[in-house]
C-alpha cells in the first residue's frame, strides 16, 4: 500500500514537471505570436 502510494507520488510529480514545460512553452509561443502581430503592423505601415 505504502508502496502505491510512493509509486502514485512519483507520477504525479512527472506529471506536474511535464505540465511546467509545456505551460512553458505555450508561454513563449504567445510571446512570438505577439512579437510577429506588431512586427507586422510595424511593416504595414
Amino acid at each position: 500500500m505504502e508502496e502505491e502510494l510512493r509509486i502514485k507520488e512519483q507520477q504525479l510529480a512527472e506529471v506536474t514537471k511535464t505540465q511546467n514545460a509545456l505551460e512553458m512553452k505555450l508561454l513563449d509561443i504567445n510571446l512570438n505570436e505577439t512579437e510577429m502581430k506588431h512586427d507586422n503592423e510595424r511593416l504595414q505601415r
